[in-house]
């Protein structure tokens, strides 16, 4: 038996088509069977009912964007291939052949709006009676889990070190404490959140540390694509399918601009490819730990040290014009605020140190340089951060305490 829970963002993407809709059709059938059972939290129903309205609305917009994009795209390159042979050839019936091909395209996309409507409407009906079902046990949000949350949410770990992701927290913690009172060890969560419920380093995602103790404690694991948890049950999805959905999750993720996303429509981000900037740690040597400590009270600490981030990705949100950068070590969006240029600039996820030094080159139209600062240097007295410590690994405060005290 396998106990399968899985966030809100899981169930959309079964009804809207972004995993495909086989797997849809596994879990209804393993459930009937009663080889899987689906645990759902009532947060997730009331989520679900709030934003189903929303999921046939968001793929056909998708399609029309795309429609009209094809458009715009056929249309300028139909146009110069038209000029180019008039140029050469003086044969303009050639921009009508190709016009015409990709009218045809478009009118195929098109015409299977309605058979795209019908079929998520009929997913959206599939995953409610998954919710009914007999079978179903749903989670009742318990006091155990909001105290749970509030107390992750007052130290500042995940799920909240980016927004009140309160639901988050409280739909996870649901689903450890039923497994742990009822003792299962096979149980499964599924979510597409990974900005919340995950760290993300060298490109890779896994479930944050802050979390991951409540999910040892009852052996449960942690997936962010619906397809990889059910392989493990049984191979229903390819290598070659899992990697192009994948491939798709990253195509279909998209940033907005944190001071107008309320105007999505215009306030997308198109970023840059990831270029390279200059890393102050890159000759950097922490303080040594092995020099003997004279003082009795003095504990030996051990410096911390930032992994080494060599690139950046940039944007400008085009309605408002402010820029935004996309950290290369956690994939945190971090907007850039005029406060920040000329100075030490945090990322909001996992807290590395950038400069963005803003010169004015009028010749060249401007320039910014970015680079990473070295990192700070923990005291082996005090265990504060400093950019410089004595040879014996001291702030200047400690040194002259230490000093007198000696």
């Amino acid at each position: 038996m396998y106990y399968i829970c899985l966030d809100t963002n899981a169930w959309i993407y079964l009804a809207n088509g972004m995993e495909p809709v086989k797997l849809l059709h596994y879990i209804e059938e393993q459930a009937s069977k009663g080889a899987i059972t689906l645990l759902v939290p009532e947060l997730t129903v009331e989520e679900w009912e709030r934003n189903k309205v929303n999921i046939k609305k968001g793929v056909l917009k998708e399609l029309t964007n795309a429609t009209d994009n094809f458009k715009r795209l056929t249309k300028a390159i139909s146009q110069r291939t038209a000029d180019a042979f008039e140029f050469l050839f003086t044969t303009p019936d050639v921009f009508a052949i190709e016009e015409e091909y990709f009218d045809n395209i478009t009118r195929d996309i098109m015409s299977n709006r309605k058979k795209l409507e019908e079929a998520i409407e009929k997913n959206i009906e599939s995953v409610e009676k998954l919710f009914a079902n007999g079978r179903t046990i749903r989670l009742p949000t318990t006091d155990k889990s909001k105290l749970q949350s509030a107390d992750l949410a007052l130290d500042k770990k995940a799920p909240f070190l980016k927004k009140n992701s309160f639901a988050d927290a409280v739909i996870l913690m649901a689903f450890c404490n039923y497994l742990k009172e009822n003792n299962i060890t096979d149980g499964m969560f599924v979510s597409y959140n990974s900005e919340d419920y995950c760290l993300k380093e060298n490109g890779n995602k896994s479930l944050h540390p802050d979390l991951q103790p409540f999910m040892d404690e009852v052996g449960a694991k942690f997936y962010t694509v619906i397809g990889e948890a059910m392989n493990t049950i049984e191979t229903i999805l390819s290598a070659e399918e899992m990697a192009r959905i994948r491939e798709v999750q990253e195509e279909w993720k998209s940033h907005f601009c944190e001071v107008c996303e309320d105007n999505r429509r215009h306030s997308e981000l198109f970023f840059s490819e990831p270029f390279e900037i200059d890393n102050e740690n890159e000759d950097f040597e922490p303080v040594s730990t092995d020099i003997e400590i004279p003082f009795k009270d003095l504990e030996r600490r051990t410096p911390k040290t930032l992994d080494l981030v060599k690139t950046i990705q940039l944007a400008q949100c085009s309605y408002c014009g402010t820029e935004h950068y996309l950290c290369q070590k956690c994939g945190s969006l971090n907007c850039l605020w005029d406060s920040m240029y000329n100075d030490r600039t945090e990322c909001e996820g996992c807290g590395t140190p950038y400069y963005f030094d803003q010169t004015y080159d009028y010749s060249n139209g401007g320039a910014l340089e970015i680079r990473v600062l070295a990192d700070l240097k923990v005291c082996q007295g005090c265990n504060n951060e400093f950019e410089d410590l004595s040879d014996s690994g001291l702030c200047e405060a400690c040194e002259e305490r230490y000093g007198t005290e000696q």
